[in-house]
């Protein structure tokens, strides 16, 4: 991350309004991240964000369901979440929108478990800790990040999926040192 000086501010201050639309412009094409940023923060706010989010939900539940069928399931599985996470954070870092965030998880780790929940607890532990990270994500982010009212929501199916886990995947150091329930933290 370049650092931004005096200097550079200054110069950027004197440019002519039409070099810097250019500037933008130019960037935006090129840029995914930098257009997506744009058009939530300056040009179309609710629509673009929720454009976003809606796109972002279509390629979850294409990358989950449709597996490319060649090898292990597990360390095909492991790839598309991989994928979705990556599409996530895209997301959450052009959003800033930590409720959509949690909404784009729980889907994410709903459409696994409900599709593939029998996969766990295999030799390819992969799956298993991908799942587990997610999950653990998902329940920072609802008992850290989001207004106590929202934990209602999401209590009981961040309840199953710690359950699950814990049944199959205890094994993992990481799974064993998770909460076996959903439980608002105290420490805001």
């Amino acid at each position: 991350m370049p650092k931004i000086t005096e200097e550079f501010k200054s110069a950027i201050k004197k440019l002519a309004v039409e070099d810097l639309q250019t500037a933008v412009l130019k960037y935006a094409r090129k840029d995914q991240a930098f257009y997506d940023f744009l058009n939530l923060q300056y040009i179309n706010n609710v629509e673009a964000e929720e454009e976003l989010f809606e796109e972002t939900l279509k390629f979850i539940d294409l990358e989950i369901t449709i597996l490319g069928g060649r090898g292990v399931i597990q360390k095909q599985l492991k790839s598309a979440m991989d994928k979705c996470i990556k599409q996530i954070n895209h997301f959450a870092k052009v959003s800033k929108n930590k409720k959509k965030e949690a909404d784009l998880l729980l889907f994410l780790v709903d459409t696994v478990i409900r599709n593939y929940s029998d996969e766990l607890s295999t030799c390819f532990t992969t799956f298993d800790s991908k799942l587990a990270l997610t999950t653990n994500r998902l329940y920072n982010i609802v008992t850290d990040k989001l207004h106590p009212d929202y934990f209602i929501e999401y209590e009981d199916k961040l309840n199953k999926y710690l359950q699950l886990l814990h049944k199959h995947s205890n094994h993992l150091d990481y799974v064993y040192s998770m909460p076996h329930i959903a439980e608002l933290k105290s420490n805001r």
